[in-house]
């Protein structure tokens, strides 16, 4: 893939020093990336620090820098993304997300949610990533995806043993739900659509590593910045779930942590639903004004 040659200075230097190099530059990118999906929700300096504190004890994300994974990069140029378009800046958002999308593919599933919303963001993602693939050797990344040693998530494993059918049919709900639930949702944030389109991505995925969980971080910073103005039941289902993905650790995705999944992708449907009603109801009372 493309996105290799952005690793090759570290090749030049001895393997214990690029380890610690890329280290370094993981935990600042992961740090910004938090910061910079805290500031979108305004959240105090008091709160930022103490939301970042909480951050550094997400377990998907030292698990990414035990094994030199490169989710945080990731993590930024979603991050990045998701504030260009919160800043109606269409192109470069899609130049963003065609970035993130370099490295891993399911980054992908953000420039389709935020497409729905805003075309030019789609048109730029798919331009830049066509044109990435006349890079040499990028097209052997798709080849190359076969020979990786798979773990698939419990809800594949579970359900496939029930019959492969049973997954279609729920990858096809949740997919649905989420296509319904973006459609509608005219009042809803671009760090919403990517908490939910993030989640549900990792909700249908068939092989998915528990690294790979670092980007949720992206709905969990979302969820807590606004924690105090949820009902009860949507802040306690929030915590259950941040603890059973958190605290259950494993290579692959274990029923426990899908579970909390489901529990986040639920939570974060009924917010965006509540924030359109919210709209609705201030858009009448400007009427009636």
């Amino acid at each position: 893939m493309a996105a290799a040659y952005i690793f090759v200075p570290f090749a030049l230097l001895p393997y214990q020093t690029a380890k610690v190099v890329w280290n370094l530059l993981s935990l600042i990118m992961y740090l910004l990336s938090v910061v910079l999906i805290l500031q979108l929700e305004k959240v105090s300096q008091q709160r930022c620090i103490e939301y970042l504190s909480i951050s550094l004890i997400w377990f998907p994300f030292l698990f990414s820098q035990y094994f030199n994974q490169s989710n945080v990069i990731i993590l930024l140029f979603v991050s990045l993304a998701i504030l260009a378009a919160s800043k109606e800046k269409p192109y470069l958002s899609g130049i963003f997300i065609s970035i993130a999308s370099l490295f891993k593919l399911f980054p992908i599933v953000l420039a389709l949610v935020f497409g729905i919303r805003n075309w030019r963001i789609l048109f730029m993602f798919g331009l830049i990533f066509i044109l990435s693939l006349l890079i040499p050797g990028s097209l052997e990344w798709f080849t190359s995806i076969r020979v990786i040693f798979p773990r698939y998530s419990s809800i594949y494993l579970l359900l496939n043993k029930l019959g492969i059918y049973w997954y279609y049919i729920y990858d096809a709900t949740i997919i649905l739900a989420k296509a319904i639930v973006v459609y509608r949702a005219k009042a809803a944030s671009y760090l919403q659509l990517a908490a939910i389109a993030i989640t549900a991505v990792f909700l249908v995925m068939p092989l998915i590593k528990y690294h790979h969980l670092t980007l949720l971080v992206v709905s969990f910073a979302y969820l807590f910045s606004v924690i105090k103005n949820m009902p009860r039941t949507m802040m306690y289902l929030t915590i259950l779930a941040y603890f059973m993905i958190n605290f259950y650790i494993n290579f692959s995705l274990q029923v426990i942590p899908a579970i909390g999944l489901l529990l986040i992708w639920f939570v974060l449907t009924i917010s965006i639903i509540q924030t359109d009603k919210n709209a609705e109801r201030f858009d009448c009372f400007n009427v009636k004004l």
